[in-house]
């Protein structure tokens, strides 16, 4: 049954929304410094089966102090999508991003700024850190799953394989469902913003001479 709040606050839809957007920097490999946000130049294209290429949209993380001063470059694996929100995790120790690590498979990673291996979500996994755990959702889902973490635990049991649609994330224990996408959540998990938007096309008759 899906997880019901007992608070939705409706916000305005926001972009590069994230925790400690000020530390942290990404430079475009097409352009320069992306305006001085942890976000990549443009966003991941996919193709007709879901998979991802990144070509032209790269970028690397940087940790900087609020002065401007200590730039300093904490991966050199290129990323993408480094603007989902609060990409960081409580500890400042990870950073989820799509990539594709040398010898690795393409797709959401859980990188670890301390060497450890990646943790692979998927090509189309994603999570978000906050109210003390972990939002896992599948790129283009309604909805996402809330998993309390324990301390020092920075991500809830992962398949090796990482997911390949919400189903089989609704099936690691532990989680709860929370409705919406983009979802950022508050204080405890139950308050939370998320984007809801409508699409609307015209269609028109040209005379062709």
């Amino acid at each position: 049954m899906p997880y019901q709040p007992k608070i939705v606050r409706r916000y305005k839809p926001l972009v590069n929304v994230f925790s400690l957007c000020s530390l942290w920097h990404v430079f475009s490999l097409a352009g320069g410094e992306c305006g001085g946000r942890a976000t990549a130049s443009r966003p991941l294209r996919r193709n007709s089966e879901g998979a991802s290429t990144a070509a032209g949209s790269l970028g690397f993380i940087y940790r900087v102090l609020r002065d401007g001063t200590g730039l300093q470059k904490v991966l050199e694996q290129p990323v993408n999508l480094f603007n989902f929100p609060r990409s960081i995790s409580p500890d400042g120790r990870a950073v989820f991003a799509w990539a594709a690590p040398p010898g690795g498979r393409e797709g959401g990673q859980v990188l670890s700024l301390d060497g450890k291996p990646p943790i692979y979500l998927g090509v189309n996994g994603q999570v978000s850190w906050g109210a003390g755990g972990a939002l896992l959702s599948y790129y283009g889902a309604s909805d996402a799953f809330y998993f309390p973490l324990a301390a020092r635990q920075t991500m809830p049991p992962i398949p090796a394989d990482g997911f390949r649609s919400d189903e089989e994330i609704a099936r690691v224990p532990g989680g709860r469902r929370i409705e919406g996408r983009l979802i950022k959540l508050g204080p405890p998990p139950d308050i939370y913003a998320f984007y809801r938007g409508a699409t609307q096309r015209n269609f028109y008759r040209i005379p062709i001479p």
